[in-house]
């Protein structure tokens, strides 16, 4: 989710998304309305939203879209337990899939 829009177009993330091969079922590249953009920083991500200032914090959704945990990216064991989670809630998913 970009908090510089007037820059990144649609056609710039689409680039960028191809520069790094991001698979399109797996990876959203977002823009819109930076009035919007900091309505959903803000209330679904829980993180603030300001031009061109980017996060160091990294989020995790499960597939129903509930906020499972908010991690600082620069901090190693923050980023150990944020792995952690991701498997946990990935397995939620196979596990599901089996029943």
């Amino acid at each position: 989710l970009t908090c510089d829009p007037a820059n990144d177009t649609p056609d710039v993330l689409r680039r960028y998304a191809d520069r790094f091969e991001a698979d399109a079922a797996r990876w959203k590249f977002l823009t819109g309305d930076m009035a919007v953009i900091k309505e959903v920083a803000n209330k679904t991500f829980l993180l603030p939203a300001e031009v061109g200032i980017h996060s160091e914090r990294g989020v995790v959704f499960d597939r129903k879209g509930r906020l499972r945990g908010s991690f600082h990216l620069l901090q190693a064991d923050r980023v150990r337990e944020m792995k952690k989670l991701l498997r946990e809630v990935l397995a939620e998913d196979r596990e599901k899939e089996a029943a």
